[in-house]
């Protein structure tokens, strides 16, 4: 019966059109991957785009390197220690985590300032060790002097021999 109607069947269906019409369509992924690869990019791009130079250096554990901010600092960095500075900015920097001796050019023009969490370090021409557990942090001064202050305490001098300890926000 079909060889005998074949004609007519071909006008009725294309071939390869059978069911054709009641499959979605699957164009909808191009729109939706150009959308999802475009939210993926500003995201990886976003802290590039916020920090400018940003370099964050870090230390594996057993491992203590020295580099240099510019001709402002000297820092050593100890064993399993995260840094970031800004290559545009050699006068600050963030301790991320760990201990870090800085040995830094003063400059009373612009003090050299170290962040740690949400209190800062200036230095007041020095060589001094910040130490970073979490929230706790300890200064020693082995020579000049710094200020610490930040989230809620008043800024403090301490000079060389002085150790500052901030345990639990005290």
């Amino acid at each position: 019966a079909i060889d005998e109607h074949g004609d007519q069947l071909r006008l009725r269906t294309a071939a390869n059109d059978d069911g054709e019409q009641n499959r979605p369509s699957l164009l909808w992924w191009k729109p939706a991957a150009a959308i999802a690869a475009t939210a993926i990019l500003a995201v990886m791009a976003w802290p590039l785009l916020q920090s400018g130079d940003m370099i964050t250096e870090r230390t594996a554990t057993g491992e203590i390197r020295t580099i240099a901010l510019g001709d402002e600092a000297q820092v050593r960095l100890d064993a399993s220690t995260t840094l970031s500075h800004d290559k545009d900015d050699p006068r600050t920097a963030e301790l991320l985590s760990g201990r870090a001796y800085f040995d830094v050019r003063h400059d009373d023009s612009k003090p050299f300032t170290v962040a740690v969490g949400q209190y800062k370090v200036r230095d007041l021409g020095t060589r001094f060790e910040i130490a970073r557990n979490g929230d706790n942090v300890t200064v020693r001064v082995a020579e000049g002097s710094i200020s610490i202050g930040g989230n809620g305490l008043p800024f403090v001098q301490a000079g060389a021999g002085d150790r500052i300890d901030i345990v639990g926000g005290k």
